[in-house]
């Protein structure tokens, strides 16, 4: 027996249902969506000054991460969750100050800024990764992200953004 129209007084919300059609409306596909990630280290950077991260692989279902200028830019209007995690090597026997930014069309929008001190400690420990995550709404053609770095150190210039670097983010609702 095929029922035409159901009654919101008729339903008991605790059965289960087995649905043999197609069901629309009951939730969204979190497109687009991208991780991005550069598969050797990022050097040439200045000290104390914000770089964009020079993400140049990206994973995504589109070509909204532009892996030429390091933005993404959703072609979908909505609310994202974008992050970021930085991955901060200094071969320097100092302290530094990092940060982790998410900016959209320029302007940060989310921020990290551990202070480590790496003084006696071994190269092999002299590293962090930070990170820094959010939601944002984006319009869709004309709203862009782009996720930076930066390092303040005491004293050396032996830095750089090492490969665990990685950013990404997707759709969570139109």
């Amino acid at each position: 027996m095929a029922i035409d129209k159901i009654q919101s007084e008729s339903i008991n919300l605790a059965d289960n249902f087995a649905f043999t059609g197609t069901v629309s409306g009951a939730g969204e596909s979190n497109t687009p969506y991208f991780t991005a990630y550069n598969s050797g280290n990022q050097t040439g950077f200045s000290n104390d000054t914000i770089t964009v991260m020079a993400m140049n692989t990206a994973l995504q279902n589109a070509s909204e991460y532009n892996t030429s200028n390091y933005r993404f830019t959703p072609q979908t209007a909505g609310k994202f969750y974008l992050w970021n995690v930085v991955h901060l090597v200094s071969l320097d026997n100092t302290g530094f100050t990092a940060v982790c930014q998410i900016r959209k069309n320029g302007s940060a929008i989310a921020n990290t800024y551990p202070a480590i001190s790496t003084e006696g400690m071994s190269e092999r420990f002299r590293q962090c990764s930070v990170s820094t995550a959010c939601v944002e709404s984006a319009n869709g053609s004309s709203d862009y992200f782009d996720f930076t770095f930066g390092l303040a150190v005491s004293s050396g210039s032996n830095y750089y953004l090492g490969t665990g670097s990685r950013t990404g983010g997707f759709l969570l609702k139109t």
